[in-house]
């Protein structure tokens, strides 16, 4: 029973990409042509000016479900007051932004509920 309930959380998670990875991932961008980042990430969903800089934001959504207990019909001691069915699915987010100077990408910043 207990590697059903492995599986059973794992499987939507595969698809998720976790804060350190997505960090990694930013942090080669860093000192590459604004081309490169493009190139690797796609159009960006928003694109600002701020005073010379270019900031550059990509935005990653999904919708999640966090799970009620299993075999809970009610709030009480066994489901911390979460009862069951589980409540209804939420959007995250996670936003990366990308600073650009010059045409070279100078830094970045990753912030979000679905990092």
């Amino acid at each position: 029973m207990r590697s059903l309930w492995l599986l059973v959380i794992s499987v939507p998670m595969a698809g998720c990409t976790s804060l350190a990875e997505r960090q990694a991932q930013s942090a080669t961008l860093v000192g590459q042509p604004v081309t490169e980042l493009v190139t690797k990430m796609g159009d960006p969903a928003q694109t600002q000016d701020a005073g010379g800089t270019t900031v550059l934001t990509y935005e990653d959504k999904r919708r999640s479900t966090v799970p009620g207990a299993p075999f809970c019909f009610g709030p009480g001691m066994w489901c911390d007051g979460t009862g069951f069915p589980p409540p209804p699915p939420a959007m995250l987010v996670c936003r990366t932004t990308y600073m650009v100077n010059a045409g070279i990408v100078s830094g970045y910043h990753v912030d979000g509920s679905g990092c």
